[in-house]
């Protein structure tokens, strides 16, 4: 799907839902969606450089989004290994793709704080509506990743489900996730989480 030769004219695209069927994404769904509130779709084992920041693009930068899911059709096999390279290493590679492909992302990244107790050095900024994120059966981490996935505690969300998805055998958790109120990481590999992991939560009564 290359999201730039999508033009429709006179007319608000909400919902765009691409189900069980493995599609591989290039370019910016969120400039070319603008007023997307809801994306849900399937991938593929493909990936390219112009493609492993299509989703980052859109969760980020959209200020409209509210609902996103994304996850690998179960008759299309998940790649049982993390990637043997540090979060420095394919953080590289990341964004030597967003310098080439994506300007709004990569200026999203020149004008966010720099955070050395998290994963990246990045504190993330989502986009100000997003308040459900579902990534089911993908590898979304390296093999190697030490500190935490840090989030500005600005952000809206309240549901997360990793369920599926490959992480690190040892996870050091979140932070920022003030407003959550659901978490799944069932089926995750993760074996150990630290002392200190829901100390980060918001406290239910």
């Amino acid at each position: 799907m290359q999201a730039n030769d999508f033009r429709i004219a006179n007319a608000s695209v909400k919902e765009l839902i691409i189900s069980n069927t493995p599609i591989h994404y290039e370019g910016s769904i969120c400039r070319t969606f603008p007023h997307l509130v809801r994306f849900c779709g399937s991938t593929s084992k493909a990936e390219t450089e112009k493609s492993l920041p299509v989703m980052w693009d859109l969760t980020m930068l959209s200020n409209t989004l509210q609902d996103f899911i994304v996850y690998r059709p179960k008759y299309v096999s998940q790649n049982s290994a993390l990637l043997n390279v540090t979060m420095e290493e394919m953080l590289k590679v990341f964004l030597e793709a967003v310098k080439h492909y994506y300007p709004e992302l990569l200026f999203y990244f020149l004008q966010t704080p720099h955070a050395r107790e998290c994963t990246g050095g990045l504190k993330l900024r989502l986009g100000a509506n997003l308040s459900r994120l579902t990534v089911k059966g993908l590898t979304v981490f390296v093999k190697i990743a030490p500190k935490p996935l840090c989030f500005e505690e600005n952000n809206q969300l309240e549901y997360v489900d990793f369920s599926g998805s490959l992480f690190p055998s040892n996870f050091a958790g979140f932070r920022g996730l003030t407003k959550l109120k659901y978490l799944t990481l069932e089926n995750t590999r993760i074996n150990t989480l630290p002392k200190n992991f829901l100390q980060y939560f918001p406290a239910r009564s």
